[in-house]
């Protein structure tokens, strides 16, 4: 599919074409729902979704590399799953998520190494922040995100996870089955709005909450009988 003088859209919706869907539209650079399934698509000129937008999607993907250079804001959610082929997405601008309805997930990647999202702030609204399912997967940067909904990672390969700037999850906070995770640092995270659960990660040596003061239904770490790994345990200011 070529399309790749068009430079402007309100609703782009490639669905159902899996099997030898390549789409190029290299100089759209504004678009309010985006959906697409296909085995490689080219957005190399895409700035920004609307806040009015339907979540931004993406599934299917047979290529190695997802490049959004000029990609500042996503209006309504995003969503990346079921890629195979790929290794690696450049967004390098992004700044901001707004998923008022849907959230951010990234899942079912499982030739994904990285992720590095260092300059996003925030993830607001219902939806939450989701990694899930990406077996290569070995480190994420989220170095700036200050405050999401809620926060879900499980069934990577981390061995860290660190988010030095995050102070409040809205609802729950859950990170699950991620096997070679030895550190979790969360220095300036103060509240949880719902239950906190750290399950099943069997390799855990070191969990650092030293601000964490608020967490709401439930407070849970548990890893089947296996916690002995689990030799610094800091969360001085939790009551």
């Amino acid at each position: 599919i070529n399309l790749h003088s068009l430079l402007t859209m309100k609703n782009v919706n490639i669905v159902n074409n899996i099997a030898t869907c390549s789409i190029d539209l290299h100089s759209l650079t504004i678009g309010d729902g985006n959906q697409f399934e296909c085995t490689s698509i080219d957005l190399t000129s895409m700035s920004a979704t609307t806040a009015n937008a339907n979540s931004f999607s993406i599934h299917n993907l047979t290529q190695s590399t997802l490049d959004l250079p000029a990609f500042t804001v996503i209006g309504n959610g995003l969503d990346i799953s079921s890629c195979s082929g790929l290794t690696a997405i450049n967004w390098p601008l992004l700044t901001t998520i707004n998923n008022v309805l849907n959230g951010f997930s990234i899942g079912i990647c499982p030739l994904l190494t990285s992720l590095d999202f260092s300059l996003v702030t925030s993830v607001v609204g219902a939806g939450g922040f989701s990694i899930d399912s990406c077996p290569l997967l070995t480190s994420i940067n989220f170095s700036s995100l200050t405050t999401v909904s809620s926060f879900e990672v499980q069934s990577n390969a981390l061995t860290t996870l660190d988010f030095p700037a995050l102070t409040t999850i809205g609802n729950i906070f859950y990170i699950s089955s991620e096997n070679l995770l030895t550190t979790l640092n969360f220095p300036v995270l103060t509240t949880v709005g719902d239950m906190c659960t750290i399950i099943g990660n069997y390799s855990l040596t070191t969990l650092n909450l030293p601000l964490l003061t608020t967490t709401g239904n439930n407070f849970q770490i548990h890893n089947y009988g296996n916690i002995t790994a689990l030799d610094t345990l800091n969360l001085p200011s939790l009551t």
